[in-house]
């Protein structure tokens, strides 16, 4: 149980949000407990207000604003995104590019692609026309830099994607899928496989059905149909270690259902 205390001039609001609504619903509350845990129960949607009544507040057992989706099924952002280490500052400048006129797009993947690690190609000020993507496949640790906001501008043609910079994933991803012996579980972040030699440490995984599950269906991409046929979901993690059979990965396992007991290393 909890006691707090709130002191205002006006009404005091709960809001319950995890979504934009644009018909939202304000309830009042006479501000115990047992009521606002009735509105938020019976009545409220996400988005909806409750407002208690104004003034001095005393009030014990605080009630419990649940979430459409449990703690317990939410994914762990926190300490597994971003830029491990940080944004690396680097200073050696391999290649500087300055506008041409014409199509800029070439110029720039040819010096990404030549770029040594941890160097950096800087575009100067000035717009850079993008008749094609700005696209590296399967290289990593260098920097595109521009000379600053408003100061150098990438200025796509048509439907052109201006940029895609995918690291070391391999693409498209491997097709092979391998059965889990054991680990596939809520919780758990080491599965056991016959072979872990298509793994590799700080690279990503999926673990997923194989065949697709009989409620997920494909939806397509840019008006392309994708059969169900081809196995798209999967739970992505990263492989922090492995043995000869055994592969330790992070965050562990959030939600594993029936039917997930395989695994492709992309």
């Amino acid at each position: 149980m909890h006691k707090y205390q709130n002191l205002c001039k006006g009404a005091i609001v709960i809001l319950i949000w995890s979504g934009f609504s644009a018909l939202a619903t304000v309830y009042g509350s006479d501000g115990s407990s047992t009521n606002i845990q009735s509105i938020h129960d019976t009545l409220a949607q996400n988005g909806d207000t409750i407002t208690l009544p104004a003034g001095t507040i005393l009030q014990q057992g605080r009630p419990v604003l649940s979430e459409i989706i449990p703690d317990d099924r939410l994914a762990p952002w926190q300490g597994n995104v971003g830029v491990p280490g940080g944004i690396p500052t680097r200073t050696a400048i391999f290649m500087t590019i300055s506008p041409s006129g014409g199509d800029d797009s070439a110029a720039i993947n040819a010096a990404l692609n030549s770029c040594p690690a941890g160097q950096v190609v800087k575009l100067s000020p000035g717009s850079f026309r993008l008749d094609g993507p700005i696209a590296t496949w399967n290289k990593s640790n260098y920097t595109l830099r521009g000379s600053g906001q408003g100061v150098t501008i990438l200025k796509p043609t048509g439907g052109v994607n201006a940029v895609y910079l995918r690291g070391n994933l391999p693409w498209p991803p491997s097709t092979t899928w391998y059965p889990i012996t054991s680990g596939a579980t809520k919780g758990s972040n080491t599965i056991t496989v016959s072979d872990t030699s298509a793994f590799a440490v700080n690279m990503p995984m999926a673990i997923g059905p194989n065949p697709i599950a009989t409620w997920a269906h494909n939806l397509g991409f840019l008006g392309n149909p994708v059969p169900d046929t081809l196995q798209t979901l999967g739970i992505t993690f990263k492989v922090r270690s492995k043995t000869a059979t055994t592969v330790t990965f992070d965050p562990p396992c959030r939600l594993i259902g029936a039917g997930i007991t395989q695994w492709r290393c992309p």
